[in-house]
């Protein structure tokens, strides 16, 4: 039986009340339970879940909504107790915090923090505009948490933020990265150089998390609100794929798809087959073609360090139960196709299935290898993703210490070879006096460059690279070559630059450069490190490509 209690007024954030709802879960007696507060979009959850009741529908926004399916009800007091303890311990240990002080008002906050330039704002939606604007106001770009707040002040709101240069994020912006700092609901992802901006908080997040787990990093992760998507911003890989048939893409809101089929102002359309009864296409068009050119999974995502506190058996069960429910949803996604299709060609819509599909294939393969070329792979069970990366995860520590480490000696040595020129001008043309040593300096530089800059392109994947052969592969038979290749490389880099470069070293001894007078080995020492460095990063790319090759099997 569903209970219902409602707290007028009571706000908290969606975090706080996911812990509240774990912990309630865990009473004896409690079949189901969900705290949320009463928002629009957390009532369609409620619907959605079963646990829809009328003192939910009549509770406001900044209501804390209680649902619990019990029979007892004297488990309610029970529930509201654990609610108040909860809240009661929430509040002792942020006060009992080392070092931290809780502020009341802008201008203490502003006191404290007198260089923020940054206000995360988690308060209710009928508050969140004002204090965003407040924010705005004292210079600040804005992180708004918040939900519930009218499309109006929304507009006004990042209307203000970009006559004064700033940004609005939100609201209901529940994922962003800041210089490198998660916020909100964000995973903690290496910093790097990548930025990202998206709509999405799922989508961002699972972006990151991959280029993390790529061995790259992220520097800014912005997060714009689910209102905020505009015709202006679209999904990169369809609008590649588009161009790749030849075709121009015109970013359009989905909702504009009807009218302009209507209007033939589009000739065609690419969608499921939904779109011919949901959304209505069938009305407009009469051929519906299976070029299968296109497939777009669902995944399963689960926290490394949970599913590294299960057991093996626990691992296993899971795996199986998502295989399960895999079939049950392909079964239950199958069904649904087919009745769809089944109306449609009933009102009249003609359906090709067999047709050649080679030109699609062709058109898209492109697009195919550029993903596979970035690391990209076929997709999966997740576990089966996770269990790998786990052995994975030092290398990837150990190899982001390589990287930090030439990136700072490459840097390094172009600065100094800028200096190097720029006084050898001023020495030749302006002084009238060349020096000798400089040029010297500079030769050798470039080498020791050349040298350490070859392996780290390399690990980086930033060389030079033919793939007129290999990007007709197959995935499988693509991981193969590239095994294939590591190992000539490593099988170079060991007895070419490695042996070879020790050799030349060795021979080297006694003699000296011409200007500077130092030992020749200096320079010649450069090849059997690059070699070294090509073996270490040859290592590391074989032992990914073969977890590759095991998994596609």
């Amino acid at each position: 039986m569903l209970k219902t209690i409602v707290k007028k007024g009571s706000y908290h954030d969606s975090v706080v009340l996911m812990l509240l709802t774990n912990q309630i879960s865990s009473i004896e007696g409690v079949k189901k339970v969900s705290i949320m507060m009463a928002t629009p979009a957390n009532k369609d959850i409620y619907r959605q879940s079963g646990l829809s009741t009328s003192e939910l529908e009549e509770a406001s926004a900044n209501d804390m909504v209680v649902v619990a399916d019990v029979d007892d009800d004297g488990l309610l007091d029970v529930i509201m107790e654990e609610v108040e303890a909860f809240f009661k311990k929430q509040s002792t240990s942020e006060s009992d915090k080392k070092g931290a002080e809780a502020v009341r008002s802008w201008d203490k906050a502003l006191g404290k923090l007198a260089d923020a330039n940054l206000a995360v704002i988690s308060i209710p939606g009928a508050y969140a505009a004002l204090e965003a604007d407040r924010a705005l106001d004292e210079g600040m770009n804005v992180f708004m948490f918040s939900d519930n707040v009218t499309l109006e002040d929304e507009i006004k709101l990042k209307k203000k933020a970009h006559e004064k240069g700033l940004a609005v994020m939100g609201p209901d912006c529940g994922t962003g990265i800041i210089q490198g700092v998660p916020i909100a609901f964000t995973n903690h992802v290496a910093p790097g150089p990548i930025g990202i901006i998206g709509a999405s908080g799922t989508g961002i997040q699972e972006l990151t998390t991959i280029i993390d787990r790529l061995g790259e990093g992220v520097k800014n992760a912005i997060g714009t609100g689910g209102r905020d998507l505009s015709t202006e911003v679209g999904g990169i890989t369809m609008m590649d794929m588009i161009e790749a048939m030849g075709g121009t893409p015109v970013p359009m809101a989905a909702g504009e798809t009807y009218a302009s089929l209507q209007q033939g102002i589009v000739d065609g359309a690419e969608n499921t087959e939904l779109a011919l009864t949901v959304d209505g296409h069938q009305d407009l068009v009469k051929s519906y073609t299976y070029t299968e050119h296109q497939y777009s999974p669902d995944i399963y995502i689960i926290s490394t360090k949970t599913w590294n506190r299960m057991t093996r058996e626990q691992q296993d069960y899971l795996v199986k139960g998502f295989e399960k429910t895999n079939e049950n949803f392909k079964q239950l996604y199958n069904g649904m196709m087919d009745q769809a299709m089944e109306e449609a060609e009933s009102n009249g819509v003609h359906v090709y299935r067999d047709i050649d599909k080679t030109a699609f294939i062709q058109a898209v393969q492109p697009i195919h290898n550029k993903f596979c070329a970035k690391g990209g792979r076929a997709i999966r069970p997740c576990m089966t993703i996770s269990r790998s990366m786990q052995s994975k995860k030092g290398e990837s520590k150990m190899m982001k210490i390589l990287n930090r480490f030439l990136e700072t000696v490459l840097a390094i040595l172009v600065a100094l070879m800028v200096v190097g020129c720029f006084w050898q001008v001023i020495t030749r043309f302006l002084l009238h006096n060349p020096s000798k040593y400089t040029e010297e300096l500079l030769r050798y530089m470039l080498i020791w460059l050349t040298m350490l800059g070859v392996p780290y392109a390399y690990g980086k994947e930033s060389h030079l690279s033919i793939n007129l052969i290999t990007r007709t592969f197959k995935p499988k038979n693509l991981t193969r070559t590239k095994i294939g290749i590591e190992f000539l490389v490593l099988f170079i880099s060991v007895f070419v630059m490695i042996a070879g470069g020790v050799m030349v070293t060795l021979n080297s001894a006694g003699q000296i450069s011409p200007a500077m007078e130092l030992p020749m080995q200096v320079y010649y020492i450069c090849v059997p490190i690059s070699g070294v460095l090509m073996v270490l990063y040859c290592l590391q790319r074989l032992i990914t490509f073969t977890k590759e090759l095991k998994e596609e099997k």
